[in-house]
């Protein structure tokens, strides 16, 4: 995870919240980022 603008507690419930099942465009929307940063 190194040269991420995006803090590391953000990061760690983005990544929680896929794998719970939500969509990448939903959890773009819910954390104000785009799908294609949540991709990466």
């Amino acid at each position: 995870m190194a040269r991420l603008r995006t803090s590391s507690s953000v990061v760690s419930c983005a990544i929680n919240a896929r794998t719970e099942g939500m969509s990448v465009r939903a959890t773009g929307g819910i954390f104000g980022k785009s799908h294609t940063i949540i991709m990466r």
